[in-house]
């Protein structure tokens, strides 16, 4: 089976418990977009950073700015014996790192005639920020795997930690949002915020 290598996303209305059938072809005009939308009067705009990733959140209409940094990492779990504590192995309650160090995954950018921005990190972690038309919110959408086996190691050492943290950098009036290993969110104790 091969990848896709298009993927067609657009809005429709579909009746209650009913259907509607639409027919696809080929144009030969070409729309620009800019990466916004509006929703009765709000415009919500996202910019990205030279190296393509997400960088701010803007609402045009308050002028309201909510700076916005998402990375992905992944790391080698440690293999050990569990005969000591300085040798466990990392699982789902030790967060273990083979290294001390974050291995950070390359970025390409791309933006879709759809409104989004597509990011491919490598063959099996691929990222999608996107807006649509009539709402007033941005969508974040990450897929993850298959995550490649190297062979031969042992089936022990094929463990990997992902994490993608996400962060919201607060000034006084907004607030700061992490999280980290898909696992939990924190605010930190600031006044409430949205872009709207």
């Amino acid at each position: 089976m091969q990848p896709s290598l298009n993927e067609l996303v657009f809005s429709a209305s579909l009746p209650p418990l009913g259907f509607a059938t639409y027919f696809v072809q080929l144009d030969d005009t070409v729309l620009r977009w800019t990466w916004e939308t509006r929703n009765k009067g709000l415009i919500l705009r996202g910019k990205f950073a030279e190296n393509g990733y997400i960088k701010q959140l803007t609402n045009l209409v308050t002028n309201m700015t909510a700076p916005l940094t998402q990375n992905f990492y992944y790391y080698e779990l440690f293999v050990g014996d569990n005969l000591s504590p300085d040798n466990q192995y990392s699982g789902t309650y030790i967060f273990r790192p083979k290294t001390d160090t974050d291995i950070k995954i390359k970025l390409t950018k791309f933006e879709g005639i759809f409104k989004e921005a597509r990011q491919v990190f490598n063959s099996w972690v691929t990222h999608v920020v996107r807006v649509y038309m009539d709402e007033a919110y941005a969508e974040f959408e990450w897929t993850i795997g298959p995550i490649p086996k190297r062979l031969p190691l042992p089936a022990s050492e094929h463990n990997r930690e992902l994490g993608t943290p996400v962060s919201s950098l607060g000034s006084e009036n907004l607030p700061v949002w992490t999280a980290e290993f898909l696992r939990f969110t924190l605010e930190s104790p600031r006044i409430n915020f949205k872009l709207e």
